[in-house]
This record gives C-alpha cells, structure tokens and sequence, in this order.
C-alpha cells in the first residue's frame, strides 16, 4: 500500500473522516452520557444523548464532505448507547456499547464499539474508570462512505457524590482520545425510572496534527429495562 494512503487511511480513523490535506485536526473526544456508577448486577440501561461540540481557533478542515472554516465550527451529533450492570455495590463494574451519529452538511458519520467501566460506588462517593473502543465508522452521503474498521479509543475517569445521591448526582473528571484531553463534568438527575444527564467537557489538543479547542455540552436520557 502506498505511504500517501496509509497516512490518509490513519487520518480517517483519527478523525473518522476523510481530512483535507492540508488541514489539521480539532481535539475531538466524544461524550457518552454515562456518570461515575453503573447500574445494579444483571440491570440494564438504554441510553440516548444529542451534544453540540463548538471549536475554538481551529484551523480549516473538511469532515465527511463539510467543510469548517477558520476559526470557529459547531459539529452536532447523537449518541445511542446501552449498558449492562456487572457488579453489586460497592463495586460497580458494567459493560456495553457506545455509539456516535455526526450530523452535519450533506453527510452523516456513525461510530460503534465497546465501552467498560470499572470502580466503587456507594451512596457518598464514587469513582469510575472508563475505556472505550470505538471499532467500526460508517459514512453516508460522502464521496468517501461506506464501512470501515476504524479503532478509536477513549479514557475516561471520574469522581462523583455516590450513586443516585439524593436524587441528584454529579461526577467530574477527565477525558482523553488520541487527538484531545481535557475536563468533563456530569451532572445527572433521577425521575424514575427516567434518569437526564448534562454534561460538559473542555478539549486541549494531545497530539501534533491537532490545533485549537473544543467545548462540547449535551444532554443524556437513559432509562432502565427488566432484567
């Protein structure tokens, strides 16, 4: 395989998308909607967030056939996930899928893969460590579609006030991909069975082909099934 496609090729599966060449990449690390507990052993949680990510002092780039201009870009995407319960407290442990549905221009992206989580959680304190794989990307409407394997990793920990305190709980933390790290805050309210979950993060680049900032803010509804 030619170098000039292998270096394009590992663009792709950095950014999930086709780059332009001459551009550089933003500090991109998605949110997934999930606090710093995980639910019961055997319960399950479906989840469902939307999150705008607002570049800062980016340079120009192209993704999935939408091209953002220098300086500033918003890019708006969902992100269907499920999760099931591994663990009885105090340690929580779950296991599941995450997934990312970029909307913009004239295409649509989509990101599937695992997701863990791993920590101890009581109705004081909790913390949570959290790896992701996103290993599959799906381009519609692009001259560069269809499905390809494109691992994409993520890291996560947070620390919170307990698991479901008081009906409220919050979590902050920090968050890392291969392009970007940086801090993430949740804030999550119970309703039963109705759980809704702000949350907010702040990019720094993490890597050399990457340049400005991102602030990402969205908005999680997760709730349970039967067993």
């Amino acid at each position: 395989m030619p170098l000039e496609q292998c270096v394009r090729s590992g663009l792709v599966v950095a950014a999930c998308a086709l780059l332009a060449v001459t551009a550089c990449l933003p500090p991109i690390a998605w949110h997934d909607g999930l606090p710093a507990w995980s639910p019961g052993r055997k319960d399950v949680e479906w989840r469902v967030g939307y999150h705008r990510l607002s570049g800062i002092n980016a340079d120009t780039f192209s993704l999935f056939g939408e091209r953002f201009v220098l300086p500033d870009y918003i890019i708006n995407y969902v992100t269907p996930g499920v999760r099931w319960g591994l663990a009885n407290e105090p340690l929580a442990a779950d296991a599941g899928f995450a997934s990312v549905v970029a909307l913009y221009g004239g295409g649509l992206g989509f990101m599937v893969g695992p997701a863990f989580g791993l920590g101890r959680c009581d109705t004081s304190f909790s913390v949570m460590f959290r790896p992701s794989l996103y290993m599959f990307s799906l381009g519609i409407g692009t001259d560069n579609g269809g499905l390809e394997w494109t691992p994409w990793y993520q890291l996560e920990l947070l620390l919170g006030n307990g698991y479901r305190a008081k009906g409220v709980n919050f979590a902050a933390g920090g968050r890392a991909s291969p392009m970007a790290a940086g801090l993430v805050g949740v804030l999550g309210l119970s309703l039963h069975p109705l759980d809704l979950r702000t949350e907010v993060s702040y990019m720094w680049p993490a890597a050399t082909l990457v340049t400005g900032r991102a602030l990402t803010l969205g908005l999680t509804a997760a709730a349970p099934t039967k067993r």
